[in-house]
């Protein structure tokens, strides 16, 4: 400090100078902070220059960490062009607001997995082969399923046997053995083949396919292009004669053979620099003996020269930096908000790196066993499974009311709203879906004082409405085990899996039950167990029915290993939202089983069943690690890491003190007379902007080329 380099300078400018820390980067406030923390004396040890050398390095740091960097803009004050722009931003704000936001409701989160329950119930009498038809003969399934039929005609065949006999239809008769051999596995057999359209095939001829075909072919074909460059070469305009008398008398009197070529084949001048000038006169020596193939490649060499000029040049932004300390920490704060959302969030809760598998392949089998007493006999799975053949919906029928011996007659109707006393009251009923039959409109009169309205159907009526009876339900109910045997498949990741390890041992099977945490992979379940996790009681459930859904959930996360992608269980009552209704409570069906007397009349057994249904519904998806969404949702973070920009740029603009100032460093204001002026300019000739700064014609942005130095970035 004395005699050295250091002759002059202040403690702290030495300190700066010893640790090697640029002075610039420091401000007037640095300098009195480290004169008046550190005494520079020759006693002072080393621990004094550390300190100082780590005070100093902290304050760069900070000033460089939390300085805020935002875009410059060039205000252009047209009003052709500021309401292009505003029209187009209303347009899309109109989009957004009204479209994605109003109808598309894209601000709510959405839940597509719906679990839904069906039941049906059909009512209506009709005639069919002399006799009353009720649900129990014309509907099927008769569960009450979401999909249904109703028995439009019937085709009968009675009193077939096992046996041989001749076959009918036309295709079928023969005069010998060997006409028959033909017909050896035939599906067609039993009169199905009633037309032989299937051995003619009502297409196209190739003449007629080809007219066609040459119809829809366009032969137009443009003829120019983008820059005003005829395709048809061979024009006139080319003529050589006619570009040298232009170029002596014409238009083109005074041009550069390179202008000339330009001029004709329509390329605009403004495009091409003096390097492509001298490349077209180097190339192309213009001469009354060169062809048209000369004026041809010129004009393909211009137009190359000039895309390439547009497409290769590069467009950035300028930046203002603002040293403020608030500004500076509220950008860096958001910012890292917006990155652990992303990273927490995005990338490790909903694992937006992997390409996802939704269409899930599923297919169900169940198997019901138990044994109960109901009616005073044993049921087994063949009396209350309904349907029969382990489908993923079925029936656990728990408690039946049977009318038997009903045979086609008329009968009076049962049920309090069906009393009557003459006729006329029977009128109302005409038409009627509730009762047990059609309405005759009389009235049959059982005792002195009470009657009952006539129908005509299946008699006796039902035993319920009749009697009024009271059926105990078959408890045993809650001791059935289901067996559910699930595969699926993930088509994408060619993935498929079953519900229950492949390891497992029959043994193991028969001993195990499924229970949430102690075993979970057990494909049998107990139903007293399946009620409870749904919150339901088996003596409610029993009485009236009820639907039970069995969710199986398959996630699968296809980076670990296929081992790890397992199902999940999860049980609710389906029709929960009705459990406490007056109305429609419950799920029951109607079904009968036909039979015919010695003398071939026909009665049937009707059963009016209340069931517990069971559905098993599949749901899941699959993911895997995949580039392509890695890299979308990357981009999407570090674009979206710009809205602390957006909020810095509310603060500096209407907050802060020094807000007019910060308006002048971010904000150019250029007129339209600037804009118009500036481009009359002639290339070369830019004064108004730097030395060795030129204007870029396709957006307005100011560009530096490599070799034009950085002066003007600096100011």
């Amino acid at each position: 400090m004395n005699t050295g380099h250091l002759k002059g300078k202040t403690p702290a400018e030495c300190i700066l100078s010893v640790v090697g820390v640029s002075w610039s980067h420091f401000t007037r406030r640095h300098q009195l902070w480290l004169e008046e923390v550190y005494v520079f004396s020759p006693n002072s040890g080393r621990s004094v220059y550390r300190q100082a050398a780590m005070g100093s390095f902290l304050c760069c740091l900070a000033s460089e960490v939390f300085a805020y960097e935002t875009t410059k803009s060039v205000v252009v004050k047209s009003y052709p062009v500021g309401i292009i722009n505003r029209v187009v931003q209303l347009l899309i704000i109109a989009y957004f607001v009204g479209w994605v936001f109003i109808c598309e409701k894209a601000y709510q989160v959405t839940d597509t997995g719906i679990e839904s329950s069906v039941m049906t119930k059909v009512k209506g009498f009709g005639y069919h082969h002399g006799q009353v038809m009720d649900v129990a003969d014309y509907v099927y399934p008769p569960q009450g399923a979401a999909v249904f039929c109703i028995i439009t005609k019937l085709i009968i065949t009675e009193d077939q046997f096992q046996g041989r006999c001749p076959e009918s239809g036309v295709p079928y008769n023969c005069t010998k053995d060997e006409d028959c051999y033909k017909y050896y596995g035939s599906n067609l057999s039993n009169g199905a083949h009633r037309s032989s359209s299937i051995h003619h095939s009502h297409t196209l001829t190739p003449a007629v396919r080809q007219a066609r075909m040459e119809s829809q072919i366009s032969r137009e074909e443009p003829n120019t292009t983008g820059y005003g460059i005829p395709l048809n070469l061979d024009s006139n305009v080319f003529d050589d004669k006619y570009v040298m008398k232009q170029m002596n008398t014409g238009h083109l009197k005074g041009k550069t053979p390179a202008e000339c070529i330009l001029s004709v084949v329509g390329v605009s001048w403004s495009h091409f620099t003096r390097r492509h000038q001298l490349w077209l006169e180097e190339v192309y020596v213009f001469s009354p003996n060169s062809g048209r193939s000369v004026y041809r490649q010129a004009a393909m060499g211009s137009f190359l020269c000039c895309l390439a000029s547009e497409v290769f040049a590069y467009e950035t932004t300028k930046s203002v930096v603002v040293k403020s300390y608030p500004v500076g920490i509220i950008n860096r704060v958001v910012q890292l908000l917006i990155i652990a959302y992303f990273v927490g969030w995005v990338f490790i809760c909903e694992k937006a790196y992997q390409v996802t598998d939704t269409g899930i392949e599923s297919s169900v089998m169940t198997k019901v066993k138990g044994f109960g007493y109901h009616h005073g006999q044993v049921m087994d799975v063949a009396d209350y499974v309904y349907p029969p053949q382990g489908a993923a919906v079925f029936c656990i029928i728990t408690k039946l009311i049977i009318t038997e011996d009903q045979f086609q007659g008329r009968c009076p109707e049962s049920g309090v709203p069906y009393n009557c006393t003459k006729d006329e009251d029977c009128y109302k009923y005409y038409g009627s879906n509730l009762s047990n039959g059609v309405i005759t409109g009389r009235c049959l009169n059982t005792s002195d004082s009470q009657g009952w309205c006539e129908t005509e159907g299946w008699c006796p009526a039902e035993r319920e409405k009749r009697d009024n009876v009271t059926i105990k339900p078959m408890l045993d109910v809650k001791n059935f085990t289901i067996f559910i045997k699930n595969s699926i498949t993930f088509p994408l990741f060619h993935v498929t899996r079953g519900n229950f390890p492949s390891n497992m041992t029959s043994a193991e099977i028969k001993r195990c039950t499924y229970h949430p945490q102690n075993s979970p992979f057990c494909p049998i379940f107990r139903v007293s167990d399946v009620l409870k996790y749904t919150g339901q009681r088996v003596e409610d459930l029993a009485e009236k029915g009820g639907e039970i859904g069995i969710n199986i959930v398959w996630k699968c996360n296809l980076d670990l290993h296929v081992d790890n992608c397992v199902p999940k269980y999860s049980f609710r009552r389906l029709d929960a939202p009705f459990a406490k209704n007056a109305v429609s409570k419950g799920y029951n069906f109607r079904f009968a089983k036909y039979y015919k007397t010695d003398n071939g009349t026909e009665f049937r057994t009707l059963y009016k069943a209340y069931a517990i249904r069971f559905e098993v519904m599949v749901t899941g998806n699959a993911g895997k690690f995949d580039t392509i969404p890695t890299l979308i949702n990357l981009v999407t973070a570090f674009t979206s890491i710009g809205l602390g920009t957006v909020l810095c740029d509310i603060i500096l603009l209407n907050f802060l003190k020094d807000a007019k100032q910060y308006k002048a460093k971010k904000f150019e204001e250029v007129s339209e007379a600037q804009v118009e002026s500036f481009l009359a300019q002639t290339p070369g000739s830019q004064t108004s902007l730097n030395p060795g700064i030129k204007s870029s014609y396709d957006s307005g942005a100011i560009s530096l080329s490599p070799t034009d130095g950085y002066n003007g970035l600096t100011t």
